[in-house]
């Protein structure tokens, strides 16, 4: 569909998808292309996306084509003088595998039983790691982030990113995971500080500190560290934005360092939470927009996980905004909004209704 709509990067709109669904039939496109180009464009989107409405539309149009297609040779035959067993067989089946799909929103059909269990059962055993930060968050990421994934916390300077990355840390230590904080902004004495504050006791052997001069590390140089530590649960980089970069284009490096972040994730089988760089909020503001995260957008798209946060020291409330999961359950809107009474100084958090 690349190119089709004249829009930037290929992408179709959704007067452009309506105006092609209806031209079907007659096997020219909107554009005046040919249908049948449009058909193998389609059927390259050969996987399960009814889940997303764009994809469902894309499949609307490939169901249709894929009938009217197989219609119209069966005219073509029985004018001709009949049709063949096997390809009335064939032009059966399907048929009902596209009927089957709009019941079920599987392309080809329903799982069998036996298949499903086991795909149920296999995505139950995968271990999420809880966030610890507010108990609605990991109510909506479905109890935490799953091993292998990334996730990204957005906020401005001096909102408290590297306070809630050491919350993640400090509440997955009390279990006894083994976790690494590498630090490239705050030294490591302040870091184990701030730690004992948030645990009240001396810290895990199993809580491993280090911090390191900004825009000395790669993002090699911290997956070659974090292979020293065996058994990794957690892996927290602080932040993503004080990495050094080859690349000249940083907003493109930026989202090229997370994408590595998140392939070590499912390398380690482990969890990685990073931070970025946000706009300063309006006064007053109550939640960060993602229209604020400050060239982040790349790195949004390539994080499983993507958080905004804002703190209000007026009114001593912090707040985040869910933007993204790909696997918690977001509401109706598209986004979740938590906020906590949080005093920064004696490292005490309450959850609070907004």
């Amino acid at each position: 569909l690349s190119g089709k709509s004249g829009t930037p990067n290929g992408v179709v709109s959704k007067n452009d998808l309506r105006r092609i669904l209806s031209s079907t039939s007659t096997g020219r496109d909107s554009t005046g292309g040919n249908g049948q180009s449009l058909l193998k464009s389609v059927e390259l989107l050969d996987e399960p996306f009814a889940t997303e409405p764009g994809l469902e539309v894309l499949w609307n149009i490939h169901s249709r084509m894929k009938l009217v297609e197989r219609h119209t040779a069966l005219l073509h035959a029985a004018e001709n003088g009949g049709i063949s067993e096997e390809d009335f067989d064939r032009t059966l089946k399907e048929w009902q595998n596209l009927s089957s799909f709009r019941q079920s929103g599987v392309a080809g059909g329903p799982r069998p039983a036996t298949q499903q269990a086991a795909e149920e059962a296999s995505a139950g055993s995968v271990e999420r790691l809880r966030t610890g930060i507010h108990s609605g968050l990991d109510r909506a990421l479905g109890g935490g982030l799953r091993r292998k994934e990334l996730g990204l916390l957005i906020a401005p300077t001096n909102h408290g990113k590297t306070t809630t990355l050491l919350r993640i840390a400090a509440e997955l230590s009390k279990e006894k995971k083994v976790c690494l904080i590498l630090s490239f902004e705050i030294y490591r004495e302040m870091i184990i500080e701030r730690l004992q504050q948030l645990m009240g006791k001396k810290l895990p052997k199993t809580l491993y500190v280090e911090d390191y001069p900004s825009d000395e590390m790669s993002v090699e140089d911290v997956m070659r560290v974090a292979d020293q530590v065996k058994g990794l649960d957690l892996l927290i980089v602080d932040h993503i934005d004080l990495l050094r970069h080859n690349d000249l284009d940083l907003i493109n490096a930026h989202g090229q360092a997370v994408r590595r972040l998140r392939g070590y994730a499912r390398k380690r089988e482990c969890v990685v939470w990073t931070a970025a760089q946000a706009d300063d909020p309006e006064p007053g503001q109550l939640f960060l927009l993602p229209n604020q995260t400050y060239g982040s957008r790349q790195k949004r798209h390539a994080a499983d996980i993507a958080l905004g946060m804002i703190f209000n020291p007026a009114r001593r409330l912090q707040t985040f905004a869910l933007w993204k999961t790909r696997h918690g359950h977001l509401r109706p809107d598209g986004k979740h909004g938590f906020a906590l009474d949080a005093d920064m100084v004696g490292m005490k958090f309450r959850e609070v209704a907004i």
